[in-house]
């Protein structure tokens, strides 16, 4: 089995959205789980940057997904890098929050020269992000109720 195959299989046998980026941060392969996360069909990512499909914000809104990006650039380098939770945006513009995670590897390109990819995993953390944000909304809650001292409160 060739590598491409090997790539295309692999990307096949996992339920977490993937795509494949080139050097360039184009998107050059995806698989079907992450057509059914974010909805995009693969002739509309086929060739287009990575950042300006998948736009993942952190939380309070910071852009990560640009060109040149922390995680790309990390990868390539050979670090490691630990997955993280992004808010990307869905082919019909909504939000969504996945865990991300990036691979370098090299593979041969068309003519048999080394090339440089990363594979960007997405796996779909929607339901936990938004316990986590109800969890810190009853938290403030319970702050403000309660109970003040008074001086008729005793102090131990």
């Amino acid at each position: 089995m060739g590598e491409d195959a090997l790539l295309h299989d692999l990307l096949s046998r996992t339920a977490d959205g993937a795509y494949i980026v080139d050097e360039r941060q184009r998107i050059v392969a995806g698989n079907a789980a992450a057509v059914d996360l974010l909805g995009f069909t693969a002739q509309e990512v086929m060739g287009q940057p990575c950042h300006q499909i998948i736009g993942g914000r952190a939380d309070g809104g910071c852009v990560i997904c640009r060109r040149g990006c922390q995680p790309f650039v990390a990868s390539n380098r050979g670090e490691l890098v630990p997955s993280f939770d992004v808010q990307v945006r869905t082919a019909h513009g909504r939000s969504r929050w996945v865990n991300a995670g990036v691979i370098a590897i090299t593979v041969a390109d068309d003519q048999g020269a080394p090339a440089s990819v990363v594979i960007h995993l997405l796996r779909d953390v929607e339901a936990k992000k938004q316990a986590e944000t109800f969890a810190a909304e009853v938290a403030a809650l319970t702050q403000q109720i309660k109970p003040k001292p008074t001086s008729s409160t005793p102090h131990y």
